[in-house]
């Protein structure tokens, strides 16, 4: 789960022809997630990889960065959603302890803005990042203490997680992919497989 949380954090602009302009990226049950909100990570992306040699990273591009942001902000929704419904609490100092933690292993505050391009996370969505995290543990935790085994907790949380996305009725704005519950994850629509084609020419 923290693994897939780190690849959550990728995101890029694509702008598609022939696609009408959508204000939500993501509509769910009683909220939605923006254009604008996806946009904005997206652009600081892509900005911070300017200022670095990013030639030995491993990055991703096109589409699949722009669903992976998309999914990014989808799988934090479905964290806090979570937490709300077990009462599960993140303060601001959990979270600055686990800053300085990250600081710690990757060598100190210095080298975030590499570590931030290399695992593609925008540097404002930081804080989203770590609370997810914190959630995530926090779930993990709890099962276990509540008879789950160490190897059945993995699954127990994503099954919580597809559970709740369900619940939750997730539409993605089709420029940018489509939601599978089954997976959990945004999948390429045809309307976006059409439109890198289109723009690639």
């Amino acid at each position: 789960m923290k693994k897939t949380l780190v690849a959550l954090a990728l995101g890029m602009a694509l702008l598609l022809s022939g696609c009408g302009r959508v204000s939500s990226a993501v509509t769910m049950e009683g909220l939605s997630i923006s254009e604008t909100q996806v946009q904005n990570s997206v652009d600081a992306i892509l900005a911070e990889r300017a200022k670095m040699d990013t030639a030995n990273m491993q990055l991703s591009t096109g589409a699949a960065l722009n669903r992976a942001q998309v999914r990014f902000f989808i799988i934090a929704t479905i964290f806090d959603d979570l937490a709300k419904e077990l009462k599960i609490t993140v303060t601001p100092t959990e979270i600055l302890t686990r800053k300085q933690q990250i600081y710690g292993q990757i060598g100190g505050i210095e080298q975030l803005p590499a570590a931030l391009v290399s695992a593609q996370i925008a540097p404002q969505d930081l804080d989203t990042y770590i609370r997810a995290t914190i959630i995530s543990d926090k779930l993990t935790q709890g099962l276990i203490a509540s008879g789950i085994s160490d190897a059945e907790v993995g699954q127990k949380v994503s099954d919580l997680v597809v559970k709740k996305a369900t619940a939750l009725k997730i539409e993605v704005n089709p420029r940018y992919g489509k939601w599978d519950n089954v997976v959990g994850d945004v999948t390429e629509s045809d309307i976006a497989k059409d439109a890198v084609t289109s723009t690639n020419r």
